[in-house]
């Protein structure tokens, strides 16, 4: 849902100020190099808080995440100017995770 809202699941190499990649991180703010930003996989373990490089925290990192809703997760990680625009992409990521599950 971060993803979608953040760059439509495309890995770019500019946005707002610093910020690149699908999740749109900024190296200015911790999130490691623009380098490193634009590797999906290192940018996606950022995000989840499985990354040992940076200090900011990701999801798992959260307070009581476990019992977030995936928008209230992904505003937390992110501190988007526009909070309630991660619920709009909700029912399109769960439509992709199943049809991924399913092997579609």
């Amino acid at each position: 849902m971060a993803a979608m809202q953040e760059s439509s699941l495309r890995n770019i190499n500019y946005g707002d100020r610093d910020s690149v990649g699908l999740f749109q991180q900024r190296p200015s703010c911790g999130w490691g190099s623009a380098q490193q930003i634009m590797d999906p996989v290192f940018a996606s373990q950022s995000f989840y808080g499985i990354n040992s490089y940076g200090s900011n925290p990701g999801v798992i990192q959260q307070p009581g995440w476990q019992t977030m809703s995936p928008g209230q997760l992904a505003q937390a990680v992110q501190h988007s100017a526009y909070p309630d625009r991660y619920n709009n992409w909700y029912d399109l990521s769960v439509e992709l995770l199943n049809d991924y599950r399913a092997g579609r």
